[in-house]
């Protein structure tokens, strides 16, 4: 294949996972990467761990200043030289054939400007604890605006595409989802509906430990790409949850406000807000 691959992996005191991490990628089936790994400011021994590894794929760069995940990831953009980008974190897993199946459908689909893969949840013993599936071609249109339609540490970028679009300081927890969004405005994005990635759930992981800030900045970068201005961080979340917080009429406008713009599909809203008035029934008959 002439495709090349940088892969990014940022790296904050991630010396507990950062070797499964790093071999996970070493060990691919795809010959065409550099990894390139940049550690912002470590206090443990991640540098020592990343500096153990004697592979000439391995590019590591060290930051002078704390930068966050935000500006880590974009100085990575900038420094990547592969035609494509793989982000990979520092705690999960990536199995042996995934940068080859991901290289393989981004030069079977030109179109595509991003392209992510399902994950295996796993703890922090490495246990298996659950599936991570994400939409899939036509599935994209209707969910796209969900998040995430992408698992970021999955994401497989054309590299001219992240040059250009880069991630969004204002969106911390979810500079991801903004981002996606905002390149969905402008190319298509996808799926390979295959268990690709261990993604590690462990109790730092921001949805563990700034979920509701989480939330609301996913809440700003969809209101500020999907458009529906008037809608509440209330009705939001009931587009996103099973609650009772919102009347059904109320959800079920708001629902038809996204069908009517065109990316949704009649018989899914119909049964998902099925679900949700069942759910509101049930709630107020409890109550009583």
């Amino acid at each position: 294949m002439k495709s090349s691959i940088t892969v990014l992996m940022p790296v904050y005191d991630g010396g507990k996972y950062l070797g499964q991490a790093i071999e996970s990628i070493l060990n691919q089936t795809f010959a065409g990467f550099d990894l390139l790994i940049i550690d912002d400011c470590s206090s443990d021994r991640s540098v020592d761990i990343i500096r153990s590894y004697r592979d000439s794929r391995i590019r590591l760069v060290q930051n002078d200043s704390n930068m966050g995940l935000i500006g880590t990831l974009n100085k990575g953009i900038a420094l990547a030289t592969g035609s494509f980008i793989a982000r990979m974190d520092q705690d999960d897993i990536s199995m042996p054939e995934r940068l080859r199946k991901q290289t393989e459908f981004m030069e079977a689909h030109p179109e595509v400007a991003v392209c992510g893969c399902w994950a295996t949840d796993i703890d922090e013993d490495g246990n298996a604890s659950g599936k991570r599936e994400t939409p899939v071609g036509p599935q994209m249109a209707k969910d796209y605006w969900r998040p995430s339609p992408i698992i970021h540490p999955s994401a497989f970028m054309r590299t001219a595409i992240a040059t250009k679009y880069t991630y969004d300081m204002s969106f911390i927890d979810a500079e991801d989802y903004e981002l996606w969004l905002r390149i969905a405005r402008d190319h298509p994005i996808d799926n390979i509906a295959e268990y690709l990635l261990h993604y590690r759930m462990n109790s730092t992981s921001i949805t563990n430990v700034r979920r509701q800030s989480q939330l609301q900045s996913t809440y700003a970068a969809f209101r500020k790409h999907v458009m529906l201005s008037d809608l509440s961080y209330d009705e939001f979340c009931s587009l996103l949850f099973i609650d009772s917080k919102v009347h059904p009429l109320r959800r079920i406008y708001k629902s038809r406000r996204l069908l009517l713009r065109g990316r949704s599909d009649l018989r899914s809203f119909v049964a998902d807000n099925r679900d949700y008035l069942n759910y509101w029934l049930d709630s107020r008959h409890a109550r009583t």
